[in-house]
């Protein structure tokens, strides 16, 4: 009933305070193997889950919210996690190899795809955390994930947008059909424009433009050069981030990380304005890459 779902004393659980600690159960159970409960209690742990996720109400967001804050913490959230937990618990100790997940997939696959698919609207739970364990899906089913990008990163319904965006901000992997999807689609530039995300959102992002430079996702001249358009943009912030970035990967033994360092200096250098304190900082930065070189010349570069 609705008046279980109100506040409680201090010492009294709500419903959706009990129902949260079942999907934390769950998800502690199967998310580890080292201390999972038995693969003959899956079918029961399934069963309840898509009962409780069926008939819990999502949480209220708005453009400004903390989407992934709230996602987590809500009971329908904690819920999904543990659905999603629990589809990754069953494939990998029962069919280890991913070409083999099909079966177990089909079983999990179409509470995802009607949440995301909802004519009303999916609750706002699903919109963060699916591009968060974009990964993770890949897992289960490469080909979902490849389908399901558009809708999963809906442009046309900002509210939704805004989640996914939030979401995938999280993800530590560089995934190359997700990049190429959101450069194409002009996610980018819309990501760092808007006024509703926060500065360390689109600084991820900008992360990721920098790793889809390093995986030669793209080449600085081309026309639709994200690293280009970074640079067109010239915003100190922007190319602070990029410095900084490159700068965490100077241990890395590549080739490519310093050839990356020598062909962004030049055109970086030309953009400073040492009239402006923004300038000097972004100069400042640029002092970061003297550790790219045993012998700083200039010449060289």
């Amino acid at each position: 009933t609705e008046v279980n779902r109100q506040p409680q004393s201090s010492y009294l659980q709500n419903r959706d305070q009990v129902i949260k600690a079942v999907g934390t159960l769950i998800e502690s159970g199967c998310k580890r193997d080292e201390h999972a409960f038995p693969l003959d209690c899956i079918s029961s742990a399934k069963t309840l889950l898509e009962i409780i996720l069926t008939e819990q109400e999502g949480e209220q967001f708005t453009d400004n919210s903390d989407a992934v804050s709230i996602a987590i913490n809500s009971p329908w959230g904690q819920c999904l996690e543990a659905y999603i937990n629990l589809a990754l618990y069953e494939c990998r100790n029962k069919q280890p190899d991913s070409s083999g997940h099909e079966q177990i997939w089909n079983k999990y696959e179409p509470l995802f795809s009607n949440e995301l698919n909802r004519p009303d609207g999916n609750k706002f739970e699903v919109a963060t955390i699916a591009p968060m364990y974009l990964s993770n899906f890949r897992y289960l089913s490469e080909s979902w994930v490849d389908t399901n990008l558009p809708v999963i990163f809906e442009p046309s319904d900002d509210h939704r947008w805004l989640c996914a965006t939030q979401g995938y901000a999280g993800n530590a992997r560089f995934d190359h059909k997700v990049y190429n999807y959101l450069k194409k689609t002009g996610n980018f530039p819309r990501i760092l424009d808007s006024v509703e995300l926060k500065e360390g959102i689109k600084t991820r992002y900008i992360q990721f433009i920098v790793l889809g430079y390093y995986h030669e996702a793209e080449q600085l001249g081309e026309e639709l050069s994200l690293m280009g358009r970074l640079l067109e943009r010239n915003m100190s912030e922007e190319l602070m981030a990029v410095v900084w970035f490159i700068w965490t990967l100077r241990k890395d033994e590549e080739p490519r990380v310093k050839n990356i360092v020598k062909e962004l200096f030049p055109p970086l250098i030309e953009s400073l304005n040492l009239e402006e304190q923004s300038g000097r900082k972004l100069g400042s930065h640029l002092c970061l890459w003297a550790d790219f070189f045993n012998d700083f010349d200039i010449a060289s570069i």
